[in-house]
């Protein structure tokens, strides 16, 4: 592409005028720019690879170089100064990146007047980005503005989308408020989204601060004299402040409402009532609850999840990183970012919750001490996160009293409320915190609306969460709640919290069949909150024991593996008594143990369990439990190589009244009678049964029942010799365990869509697919049982792969498939085309 067409291009126009206000910015890499560009990060780097030959990173470092070259031309700069203009945060790395490009230091450039330099071809796109940021810049600052917002003390960071919501939020309506809980950094957000938009407002961006106003009668003089109304009547103000800019295109920003909450409504309301062109941006932690009022809530910023703590490229494209980093070294200017105090920076982020003023107050204490004992502070204290900035608000030098300043706007009984949620994990709703916290000062209180008015105070955090909205408290925010909590209450409040979670999990364990579908949503949701139920529990064996056997089918069908063998097996060692209770914590762990013992010789050590478990059912004669449990109780005795007695168990099964009053067990028990044919390797007697099975799968309101028809009805077609059936059938099956999140099940299935690609001899995919598959199981420390004919299938065919590939390659396309990712694994997987 030429100069001339690049310069025309809309998106190196965007993407060059993204550079250039970012440039200075060390931090800002390509995650950021694909963020700000709207795009994601492999869309951009094709979009940019195309235009000018380069990857984003590259097309960065260049305009980096380029433009480092230009500002060297003016003497007054020195190279130090010039590196850190352009983004460099090491001067030594800035010479040796100008001298690897330029042939030549940048020191030696300045004294030789750049003639040596400058007759170099400069590509096309830095031509373009020279002319593209000439007229930006010429834009910028030929165009007038009226404003009082206040310089910056410090860098902003990310908020670009959220800055770009509120604006399209102003531009279709004329009163927006942003609302957050205290810390979120709502002021400092408000007064960017004023800065971004400077342009659009003629008649100025204005700033009406009420921090400082503390009675509701001074509001007004507020606003009087942003217009030099000071000495007018205050009952007149109102009335003249309308008439006076009814007809100017303004904004204006009212910043820190909610102590104030009931004047600034009236004034507000009256204002665009009676006004034509101004706009109104609020921000408060209370909405004001006024005709045509657009509310924005603004979420705080995001923390690095999932990210490898020695990955320090990768965790400094993520924001709330970048703040801590940013606001360490204000203090600190030789903080340093290496991989011994990564991880306990990841750790301070995560525990503050991307709360900004909680992360910038914890950087300030790099001068004192270091990220490890920060963190290890923040798991008992919020007294560390303090400042001893003089100009720094009360309330905003330390993150309690920011707290204690947003309990003082609450109700008696939103306060009550507020401390009792403290015990929540994560998300929860609203019928859990009715059950939990319904007693003493609270008892029948209304509770639909005290929760509706924590949210409008930003106290509690709304969650869409699997079609259903659930709450959350940040996690200082928790803290400060529960050093609150009444000692007795406490008492109250954990017998309660963890009835109710063995209730839920009894009714979910007892409809698991049949009305799987009515509860999985809320135990995925809701499961860390059972875990803080469980730990509770400890000290009582036989609410433990019973919350752990409830949600022992959960954690097997679920690919909960580490997390449901340990409490099963803490449940029993603290309980010995040979009830139910103790049969379903036997009778799930023994499925776990031997379903993934591995290359365990002894996988009958998990069946002795099962076995154990049964003969309690047995001599209780509970015919619903045991139809309930024998379809897995025969599938676990096939695995085990126990055929005969597998079938045997699943044909008793079926006879139970229990079972031949309900199609949907018959349907369970005939879907395992057909695997009995497979491991025995007769898979043409099983196709029939499994054949009619899958027919009637609608039937099944359990997501784990469905995806394992799935899996044997594809099996038919593989060990048959039909492979490109087999990949269809199996491929259907990835994509069914998916949804359903049997992260494990996926694992299988993509085994079995490589061995069915492998039988057509589509080698290369096959052994990239068994290299995720593997990846998988060792990412959830799970491994399958050996089974016979799985085995012998897998050598018939990617056995086969590995042989027909050379062996070096067959090394290089397994560790492809284990670096995919496991979501690229399944979209690669789905692309049925692509080997």
């Amino acid at each position: 592409m030429t100069y001339l067409t690049l310069i025309q291009d809309p998106f190196i126009s965007k993407v060059s005028m993204i550079v250039h206000d970012n440039l200075s910015n060390e931090l800002f890499g390509v995650e950021q720019m694909a963020e700000k560009a709207g795009l994601s990060r492999g869309h951009l780097h094709r979009k940019i690879k195309s235009l000018t030959g380069h990857s984003p990173n590259h097309f960065l470092s260049l305009i980096r170089l380029y433009y480092g070259q230009e500002l060297l031309t003016d003497n007054n700069l020195s190279v130090a100064e010039v590196a850190d203009m352009v983004g460099f945060n090491s001067n030594t790395y800035f010479i040796k990146c100008f001298s690897d490009h330029f042939g030549v230091p940048p020191g030696k450039f300045k004294l030789l007047g750049n003639e040596e330099v400058l007759s170099q071809t400069v590509p096309d796109f830095i031509n373009a980005f020279k002319h593209i940021i000439s007229e930006y810049e010429g834009k910028k600052t030929n165009k007038k503005t009226l404003n009082n917002l206040p310089d910056p003390p410090t860098r902003f960071f990310g908020r670009k989308s959220e800055i770009d919501e509120v604006i399209n939020l102003l531009s279709n309506n004329k009163i927006v408020s942003v609302i957050g809980a205290g810390g979120s950094g709502k002021s400092r957000f408000a007064l960017e989204v004023g800065r971004a938009i400077n342009l659009l407002f003629p008649d100025g961006v204005w700033l009406i601060s009420l921090a400082p106003i503390t009675q509701p009668k001074l509001v007004l003089h507020v606003f009087g004299e942003i217009f030099n109304m000071i000495e007018q009547d205050p009952d007149e103000i109102l009335k003249t402040l309308a008439s006076r800019i009814s007809h100017k295109k303004m904004l204006l920003i009212v910043d820190n409402c909610e102590h104030l909450i009931d004047e600034c409504a009236r004034i507000l309301t009256h204002l665009t009532h009676f006004t034509l062109k101004p706009k109104f941006l609020i921000t408060s932690r209370e909405v004001l609850k006024i005709s045509g009022e657009s509310v924005y809530t603004l979420p705080t910023l995001p923390i690095p999840q999932g990210v490898d703590p020695s990955d320090l490229t990768g965790l400094t494209e993520n924001i709330s990183i970048q703040l801590f980093l940013d606001r360490a070294r204000l203090v600190r200017p030789d903080f340093s970012w290496n991989k011994e105090n990564s991880g306990p920076v990841v750790e301070i982020c995560q525990k503050l919750d991307g709360i900004p003023l909680a992360i910038e107050l914890a950087a300030s204490r790099t001068r004192f001490i270091s990220p490890a004992q920060i963190a290890e502070h923040l798991g008992h204290e919020l007294k560390v996160l303090s400042t001893d900035l003089r100009t720094s608000l009360p309330r905003h030098k330390t993150l309690e009293a920011t707290m204690d300043w947003s309990v003082s706007l609450l109700t008696e009984e939103e306060k009550q409320l507020f401390f009792r949620l403290c015990l929540f994990n994560t998300v929860f709703g609203a019928e859990a915190i009715e059950e939990v916290c319904n007693f003493g000062a609270l008892k029948n209180a209304n509770f639909n609306e005290i929760i509706a008015s924590l949210v409008d105070k930003s106290i509690l955090v709304m969650v869409e969460f699997a079609d259903r909205t659930r709450y959350k408290l940040l996690e200082p925010t928790k803290q400060y709640a529960y050093s609150k909590l009444d000692n007795e209450d406490l008492v109250i409040l954990k017998d309660r919290y963890i009835d109710y979670h063995i209730s839920y999990a009894r009714q979910a364990h007892n409809e698991r069949i049949f009305n799987e579908a009515a509860h999985l949503p809320k135990l995925v949701a809701e499961h860390p909150n059972f875990i803080r139920a469980l730990e509770m529990a400890r000290e009582q064996p036989q609410k433990f024991v019973m919350l752990a056997g409830y949600l022992g089918w959960y954690w097997w069908e679920h690919s909960e593996l580490l997390i449901g063998k340990e409490h099963l097996a803490e449940a029993m060692k603290l309980y010995q008594v040979e009830d139910k209770h103790l049969a379903r914590c036997l009778f799930y762990y023994g499925i776990m143990e031997t379903w993934y013992a591995g290359n365990n010789p002894e996988p009958e050590k998990g069946l002795e369990k099962t076995v154990r478990a049964m003969d309690i059912f047995n001599d209780i004669n509970d015919e619903i439990y045991l139809a309930n449990m024998y379809p897995q109780y025969g599938f676990i005795h096939l695995a085990c190589r126990k055929h005969e007695r597998g079938a045997e168990i699943l044909n008793e099964g079926l006879k139970l009244r229990t079972t031949k009053e309900s199609p949907v067990l018959q349907l369970y028990y005939k879907m395992f009678l057909s695997w009995y044919h497979i491991v025995r390797e007769e898979p043409e007697k099983a196709a029939p049964v499994i054949n009619e099975a899958y027919k009637n799968i609608h039937l099944s309101r359990s997501s784990w029942y469905t995806t394992v028809c799935k899996h044997i009805y594809a099996d038919i077609p593989l060990f048959c010799g039909d492979y490109k059936e087999g990949e269809r059938r199996y491929l259907a099956a990835i994509l069914h365990a998916h949804k359903a999140s049997i992260f494990l099940q996926v694992a299988v299935e993509m085994t079995g869509l490589a061995m069915s690609l492998a039988g057509q001899g589509r080698h290369k995919k096959a052994l990239r697919l068994t290299g995720a598959a593997l990846e998988k199981f060792e990412e959830m420390n799970a491994k399958l049982m050996r089974l016979d004919f799985w085995d012998n299938g897998f050598n018939k065919t990617v056995g086969k792969s590995m042989q027909v590939v050379e062996e070096s390659e067959v090394h290089l396309l397994m560790a492809e498939g284990r670096s995919m990712g496991f979501e690229e694994a399944i979209e690669y997987a789905s692309n049925v085309e692509e080997d």
